[in-house]
């Protein structure tokens, strides 16, 4: 199977099913495991009651690891990363170290994406779980990490127009206040496709109540080409 074939099946497998999908390859399955350890460091210190020789024994040992790394060869942004040819296709490294969804990311939050078929209509879907690194107002998630993971759902959503731009408007409404180290479920569908400018809507639920929606406008630059994700439906 050539580069390419290889990469759609990927994307397309990634995105069939609830559960979180498999790595690319064992580069990347490393990549998420140390992602995974550095999560929980972040998480440890965010809620651990620490004293001031503490953290600084702590920072010390970060420090020695830092240090390794400043001179190893340099890769910035996803067309190096793709042109080197050792480490899957720019799709494929989207998908795997993109802040929001990203399982290689440490940023990222408990998040998968997929879809499913409603009826006559296909939608996308998500769930996401925030713990005490993203809280913003006391006991609740920041507003932003909300809009950015709508912003990362409907941009995924959009590729069932059969298009893909990018974010030119994204107007989000909070309806209640978003909890966290809770498990909540998000929809979104295509309510407009014209010429060259695709209108999605999102909501995000904690069981029955809505805590968001959200409608975005993604748009086609006119010197850019869509980005193949594989059959998807």
């Amino acid at each position: 199977m050539d580069k390419v074939n290889d990469t759609q099946q990927h994307l397309a497998t990634y995105y069939s099913s609830r559960e979180i999908g498999q790595p690319y390859n064992d580069y990347w399955a490393a990549r998420r495991s140390l992602a995974e350890k550095i999560k929980r460091l972040s998480l440890q210190l965010q809620t651990s009651e620490l004293s001031v020789e503490e953290l600084q024994a702590i920072e010390s040992v970060v420090d020695q690891q830092v240090e390794q790394l400043v001179d190893k060869p340099q890769l910035n942004g996803r067309d190096e990363w793709s042109s080197s040819g050792q480490y899957g296709s720019w799709q494929v490294h989207l998908l795997e170290s993109t802040p929001v969804l990203g399982r290689a990311s440490p940023l990222s939050p408990e998040l998968s994406i997929w879809f499913e078929q409603t009826g006559e209509e296909t939608r996308a879907f998500a769930s996401v779980k925030f713990n005490w690194l993203y809280e913003g107002p006391t006991g609740i998630c920041h507003g932003g990490w909300v809009a950015a993971v709508f912003d990362e759902l409907l941009g995924t959503a959009q590729v069932l127009s059969g298009k893909t731009g990018m974010t030119a408007s994204l107007n989000t409404r909070y309806h209640k206040p978003t909890p966290l180290n809770k498990e909540l479920l998000l929809s979104a569908w295509v309510t407009e496709v014209e010429d060259k400018k695709i209108v999605i809507r999102g909501e995000m639920h904690d069981g029955e109540t809505l805590t968001a929606s959200c409608e975005g406008i993604f748009v086609i630059p006119s010197n850019s080409s869509n980005i193949a994700f594989g059959d998807i439906e």
